[in-house]
């Protein structure tokens, strides 16, 4: 599928921000080709995770944040964690906002009419809060191990091409040791997730600044794991 950025930023006429149900609806107004057949290429793309947090809806019935609430974050005990709409309170959990350099400054990014949609972004958590989430996919709590490991292998095309990318995570180029990672940015924020899972040891970096944090984990990386070169990570955008 198409990027909905586009969309939202050609097609949307109302002055207010658009959530999920009006992202598909705006889809269904306005059908856009494929990028490609189904099954033949991969290509990261936010409105696929933003399609799947509306099927959690419509299957739960909740909101994407009320059910993430209730079936993950009060479960772990993630209470500087919430998702969706409530972000734009901004007295809500001492948000930090998203900042960019510009001639010499910190500006804040304001809200646009991007943000209202969730499921490829719009989680706001501490580096302990996802040390919390880190932990529990070692466990049962939330899903089985056998299906926790589901997420962590590689697909394969229809013609047999093997691409580095589980189920919501990226995966190396090289298998040693086993490690799970992946890298997101909006609007001045910056995060990115390493987990070795042989030896249960997780790198997360959050920044608000929009700086390239890149050259400071794979320093970290190297010192723990000097047989992972950064070449073996794809990069932000990829």
């Amino acid at each position: 599928m198409q990027n909905y950025i586009w969309l939202i930023e050609n097609k949307w006429k109302e002055k207010s921000i658009p959530d999920n149900e009006d992202l598909i609806d705006l889809f269904v107004k306005n059908p856009l080709p494929l990028n490609f057949p189904p099954g033949t290429k991969f290509s990261y793309c936010n409105t696929g995770y933003a399609i799947l947090a509306s099927v959690i809806e419509r299957v739960s019935g909740k909101h994407y944040g009320i059910f993430l609430k209730e079936n993950i974050f009060d479960t772990l005990g993630m209470h500087n964690t919430y998702a969706g709409k409530s972000f734009y309170t901004d007295t809500l959990h001492n948000r930090a906002k998203g900042y960019v350099r510009r001639g010499g400054r910190l500006i804040q990014y304001e809200d646009d009419h991007n943000d209202g949609i969730v499921g490829d972004k719009g989680v706001y958590a501490s580096a302990a809060d996802l040390l919390k989430w880190d932990a529990a996919l070692y466990t049962d709590i939330l899903l089985p191990q056998e299906k926790i490991n589901q997420l962590f292998v590689k697909n394969v095309t229809l013609k047999g091409d093997t691409f580095c990318y589980g189920l919501g995570w990226r995966l190396p180029k090289n298998d040693y040791p086993k490690m799970v990672y992946h890298n997101g940015w909006w609007h001045g924020y910056r995060a990115t997730i390493r987990r070795y899972i042989d030896d249960r040891n997780t790198l997360i970096i959050l920044n608000n600044t929009n700086k390239n944090i890149f050259p400071v984990i794979n320093e970290i990386q190297s010192f723990l794991y000097p047989e992972i070169t950064p070449n073996d990570t794809t990069g932000l955008a990829e």
